[in-house]
């Protein structure tokens, strides 16, 4: 008994995909470089959010039974563009104006002047790091005020 067997895909196909995908790196020596960059990036972010975090007193410390642990505001996403920004998810209990209250803080920590806060939902919100160069020079509460309205 002969089992046929049907290729869904050509070998042609299959050559043709593998160019496309080695077309950009053919245009972009540096992407394999580019992408380890952005890497450190993302975690230095993440870093120096978790130390802003616990500095500023945004992580909140509960006790359970089996332990203690800490509710923090979390990452969710990180956008590398200019200017840099990332969305945060707040824990149960904290609010916009708490994050806020401690924007020079953050605007400190992440080495810029200013940042954007933009809430996104009641539990989310979006930071942006603005470089001393965009705008007129705001101070970080003025500019979280017209984040919240939009």
């Amino acid at each position: 008994m002969s089992t046929d067997t049907i290729v869904a895909r050509s070998v042609a196909a299959a050559g043709n995909a593998a160019a496309r995908w080695w077309d950009a790196v053919r245009r972009r020596p540096g992407l394999a470089l580019d992408a380890a960059e952005e890497r450190v990036r993302r975690q230095a972010i993440h870093e120096t959010w978790r130390d802003v975090v616990r500095e500023t007193g945004l992580s909140v410390t509960e006790y359970t039974a089996a332990g203690r642990f800490r509710t923090r505001p979390r990452i969710t996403r990180v956008v590398l563009t200019r200017p840099e920004r990332f969305t945060v998810r707040l824990g149960e209990g904290q609010a916009y104006d708490d994050v806020a209250a401690a924007g020079p803080a953050i605007a400190t920590a992440f080495g810029v002047r200013r940042i954007l806060l933009t809430e996104l939902a009641d539990d989310l919100l979006e930071i942006e790091l603005l470089s001393p160069l965009d705008g007129a020079a705001a101070t970080v509460t003025e500019l979280a005020g017209a984040g919240r309205a939009a």
